[in-house]
């Protein structure tokens, strides 16, 4: 059977690493102390994480000599302050993201665009107030309004959804961007 070693001299510094077949390995005992030694290297389970206030790092190897392997090891840590940053500005993003998706679902690009040009033209041709504009013009007009007001209320929710966000790391692990636009 191909398994992984470490190649690790009597200080317990790993000096290579190969697959090799467990027949062709000499057994530790048969080497004097101050020799080179081959050692199976033995993956440990990762250890549960908090996501968002814990991060796991590894592995490591840690050569266990008295074990007679190297062990691949995990090791968990408080997440630092600059991943909380980064997390919470990943959960913003990601509420952005959903503001546009549901912004542009309600009104494309090019239609905000042309309803942005049909206000200039039907201002600077007819003036600033729509009951002056022909009545097809002020039809259109008011039922891009009647969009805007709902885009306008998509930008407040997500603002309050951004301002929500927990301090908590693992709570705001837990936030789902696509949660909370409806109530």
């Amino acid at each position: 059977m191909i398994r992984a070693y470490a190649q690790v001299n009597a200080a317990g510094e790993i000096l290579a690493r190969r697959d090799r077949e467990e027949e062709t390995v000499p057994p530790p005992a048969a080497l004097a102390a101050h020799k080179p030694r081959w050692l199976p290297i033995v993956a440990e389970d990762p250890p549960p994480v908090t996501p968002g206030a814990e991060v796991r790092e590894g592995p490591a190897e840690v050569v266990d000599l008295e074990a007679g392997v190297v062990r691949l090891a995990y090791s968990v840590r408080e997440s630092t302050p600059e991943e909380v940053a980064e997390l919470r500005a990943a959960k913003v993003a990601a509420i952005k993201a959903e503001a546009t998706r549901r912004i542009l679902a309600l009104m494309p690009e090019h239609d905000q665009r042309n309803s942005l040009a049909l206000g200039m033209e039907m201002a600077t041709t007819y003036g600033p107030d729509p009951a002056g504009w022909p009545a097809e013009m002020r039809a259109r007009y008011e039922a891009d309004l009647a969009i805007w007001t709902e885009i306008k209320a998509i930008r407040a929710r997500s603002d309050q959804l951004e301002a929500a966000l927990p301090e908590d790391p693992a709570e705001l692990w837990a936030v789902d961007p696509l949660v909370g636009w409806d109530d």
